[in-house]
C-alpha cells in the first residue's frame, strides 16, 4: 500500500503484512496465554485509523475486501464472523455501523461497492432496534439482556452522519448520548465490555467537530472537562484523549502526555499492546500493536497540522525522521509557560 512504501514500514514490522487475512486483536486472559482474535469490528476500526493516518484508500479497500464476504446476507454484520468457533452471538449494531462507515468511506474514494451494500439502503435495519427512551439496542433479533450501549449508539451516529442519512435515528441516538454524557457517563466504564471512556470521548469529539449541534451545552462542557482532566493509564488512552482535545481545540496536560508517549515507543518505531476494551466475565483484555501505534501516530499527525499547533500553543515539532511523516515527537517547549497557556486556552 502507498502508505507503507518509502520509509521502513512500521506497520509491517509491528503487525506483519495485512492482505489475505484481516487485522486481529490480541485477547489476553488474566492468567494464561494471549491469542489472536479476528473480528469485523476491530478490523474495520484499524483500517479506518490507518486510512486517517496515511490517506491511503488501499486501507479502505482492505476493509471492504474482508467485510463484504463477512456480511449476513447483505448485512448486518456479526462481530465474530472471522472466528468460526464463536457461533452463538447474533449480528450486532456496532459492528454493522462501523462496517457501513468503512463502506461509505471506500465508495467516496472510488472503491466499487455492490448496490446491495449501499449504506444508505442499509440504515433502515436499525429502526427495529430503536427504544422508546431513545437509543438503539445492541443486537439484532431476539436476545435476552439486549442492552442500550452508548458506544454502540455513538458508532451508529457517526455512520448516519457520514452517510447523510439523519432521520429518524440520528435525533434519537443524539438524545440518548446527550443524556448519557450529562448524567456522568464519561466518568466510568460505559458498558460491560468497553474500557471505553477514552475511546467514547474521542469518537464523541469527532462527531462534535463535524456537527457542532450534536451535543447540548451541558454535555459539551462535560466532554471538555473529561478530556482535559482525565489522567491516561497507557499510551492508547493518552493518544485518544489527545485526539479528542485537538478536535475540541483544548489544551490538556501536553507535557505529561508527551512524556508518557515518548517512554513507551519501542525499537520498531511503534507502540505495543494496550487494552482497547475489556470483557469482565471471564476477564479478557483486548488490544493490538497495530491499533495502538496507528492511534498514537494519528495524534502526532494532528499535532503536526497548523490548526492543532494553534490550539496547543505550547507544543512544537522536532525534526526527527521516524517514519511516515518525518517527525517523532511533539514537546512542550516552555514548561514555565504551560500552566498560563492552559488557563488562557480555557
Amino acid at each position: 500500500m502507498k502508505g507503507q512504501s518509502g520509509e521502513q514500514s512500521w506497520l509491517s514490522r509491528v503487525t506483519g503484512e495485512p492482505g489475505s487475512r484481516p487485522f486481529f486483536v490480541e485477547r489476553r486472559p488474566a492468567v494464561g496465554t494471549a491469542e489472536p482474535v479476528y473480528t469485523t469490528f476491530d478490523h474495520s476500526l484499524i483500517c479506518q485509523r490507518l486510512y486517517e493516518l496515511t490517506g491511503d484508500a488501499g486501507f479502505l479497500r482492505l476493509a471492504v475486501d474482508h467485510l463484504l464476504p463477512a456480511a449476513v446476507a447483505t448485512g448486518p454484520w456479526r462481530r465474530w464472523y472471522f472466528s468460526p468457533a464463536v457461533t452463538d452471538i447474533p449480528p450486532d449494531a456496532d459492528s454493522t455501523s462501523v462496517a457501513l462507515l468503512l463502506i461509505a468511506l471506500a465508495a467516496r474514494r472510488g472503491v466499487t461497492i455492490p448496490d446491495e451494500f449501499d449504506p444508505a439502503q442499509q440504515v433502515s435495519q436499525f429502526e427495529a432496534l430503536l427504544t422508546a427512551s431513545g437509543g438503539i439496542r445492541t443486537y439484532f433479533g431476539d436476545r435476552p439482556n439486549n442492552e442500550v450501549d452508548p458506544v454502540v449508539n455513538l458508532a451508529l451516529a457517526e455512520t448516519l452522519l457520514a452517510t447523510s442519512n439523519l432521520q429518524p435515528l440520528y435525533p434519537e441516538t443524539r438524545r440518548f448520548i446527550n443524556n448519557t454524557v450529562r448524567s456522568g457517563g464519561l466518568a466510568g466504564r460505559l458498558s460491560e465490555y468497553y474500557l471505553g471512556s477514552a475511546f467514547f470521548a474521542e469518537r464523541l469529539a469527532r462527531i462534535a467537530h463535524v456537527d457542532q449541534d450534536f451535543l447540548s451545552p451541558a454535555a459539551m462542557r462535560a466532554l471538555d472537562h473529561y478530556l482535559e482532566e482525565t489522567r491516561p493509564n497507557n499510551p492508547l488512552e493518552a493518544a485518544m484523549l489527545g485526539i479528542g482535545c485537538f478536535l475540541r481545540g483544548k489544551y490538556p496536560r501536553g507535557e505529561a502526555l508527551t512524556r508518557l508517549l515518548e517512554r513507551s515507543v519501542n525499537s520498531s518505531g511503534g507502540w505495543g499492546f494496550a487494552p482497547f476494551y475489556i470483557q469482565r466475565t471471564p476477564r479478557y483484555d483486548y488490544g493490538s500493536a497495530a491499533w495502538t501505534t496507528a492511534t498514537v501516530r494519528y495524534a502526532f499527525k494532528l499535532c503536526q497540522r497548523g490548526h492543532a499547533r494553534r490550539c496547543w500553543q505550547s507544543w512544537r515539532l522536532q525534526d526527527c525522521d521516524c517514519g511516515l511523516f518525518g517527525f517523532r515527537f511533539c514537546r512542550a517547549f516552555d514548561s514555565a509557560r504551560a500552566p498560563q497557556l492552559k488557563e488562557t486556552a480555557r
